[in-house]
């Protein structure tokens, strides 16, 4: 629990367990998690709401990457490829039960991941078979009612609000959520002879002390480490709110994984990305009414991310500061590792277990 201590004999410093920079869902579920431990933890949140781009979300858990599996083994190679399927599936199973112990709605909705090239067809079928092998239910699946030639169906991926997720998680009364507090800096303590390192944070109007720090969210928190900045990159992502009349049975990925429909009764999202940030919003509305003509554009929203330098999240340590953590580079498609990262960082810091796929020193170690 935490605890209070002197400072230079002028005020007594409340000393927190944890501090969690960053109130979005990845914050929030770290926070649950040590606040259940009867761990003292403070998040803060730069904003004057918590959930991050919770709002702003499609709401989808994918199971794989957006993209075809064979795709993907030839940009990783087919160990990566196999690795992150598995990683993909334990944080859907991982999601699925957070959200039933916080009777949360959810719904395995699928999607479906169209190509209208008729050069990659071969792949795409052959990403099913490897797939089958491997026991997961995914069939290909003719996409000439979508205008496209055919697209890889799968069942597991899931649909819910992450907002309202972050809400519930945050809701404890271990957890002191303080927003509109930008951390600006962190600093590692002189510590006395005989006892813990201490870690001052500095944010807008708060200063606080702590035993061990997690960086979690966008890629602004690279300001708070040289080591982050040096293999994560901002990338932008842009989505459009449309109402419509028409329908549409499940969630559609469209050029390779950068364009989503997440269709919700009447209401869709529809979110893109390129990865030299080039804006999209001109081919959201063209997909928008290529689906569904008469469609109203009724909101429009853009969103900076954090991505690494080889397209998959990082856990770890950060070198400069000790006990300072950090879980960043999830992409766009963050829903697809929220648990999984957080179980592989808790691991790290409770019981100095090696994060394995996540590990950040595998990106150092290509520089």
């Amino acid at each position: 629990m935490s605890t209070t201590a002197n400072t230079n004999n002028i005020r007594d410093v409340y000393i927190h367990d944890v501090v969690v920079v960053g109130a979005g869902l990845v914050g929030a579920l770290i926070a649950r998690e040590l606040a259940d431990a009867d761990y003292g933890v403070a998040v803060l949140e730069a904003r004057e709401q918590p959930g991050g781009l919770a709002k702003h979300s499609v709401g989808l858990a994918l199971q794989g990457t957006p993209e075809p599996y064979m795709f993907l083994a030839r940009r990783a190679g087919d160990e990566i490829a196999r690795q992150v399927w598995r990683l993909t599936q334990e944080n859907l199973d991982l999601l699925a039960q957070t959200l039933e112990h916080f009777q949360q709605s959810t719904k395995r909705v699928g999607s479906l991941r169209l190509t209208g090239e008729s050069t990659h067809a071969h792949l795409y079928q052959d990403s099913v078979d490897a797939l089958n092998r491997e026991n997961y239910a995914v069939t290909l699946e003719d996409a000439s009612d979508y205008g496209y030639l055919i697209g890889i169906n799968t069942q597991d991926d899931l649909s819910f609000s992450p907002q309202a997720l972050t809400e519930a998680l945050l809701d404890h009364p271990n957890i002191d959520l303080q927003t509109q507090a930008e951390v600006q800096e962190i600093r590692l303590l002189d510590a006395q002879p005989g006892t813990p390192p201490q870690l001052a944070i500095w944010a807008h109007k708060h200063y606080l002390r702590a035993r061990q720090v997690v960086l979690t969210g966008g890629a602004h928190v690279t300001r708070l480490s040289r080591s982050l900045g040096s293999v994560i990159h901002p990338q932008l992502i842009q989505s459009i709110d449309i109402h419509t009349s028409e329908n549409l049975p499940l969630p559609l990925l469209l050029n390779d994984g950068h364009i989503v429909i997440h269709p919700d009764s009447e209401y869709w999202r529809l979110a893109g990305w390129r990865p030299n940030n080039e804006v999209v919003w001109s081919q959201l509305v063209e997909i928008a009414q290529q689906f569904c003509p008469r469609a109203t554009v009724t909101a429009r929203h853009s969103a900076w991310v954090a991505q690494s330098n080889d397209g998959f999240p990082v856990v770890g340590a950060i070198p400069e500061i000790p006990k300072v953590y950090a879980i960043s580079g999830l992409g766009p498609w963050g829903l697809s590792w929220v648990c999984i990262t957080v179980k592989h960082l808790l691991r790290l810091m409770l019981h100095e277990e090696d994060a394995g796929f996540f590990n950040l020193n595998r990106l150092f170690r290509k520089e």
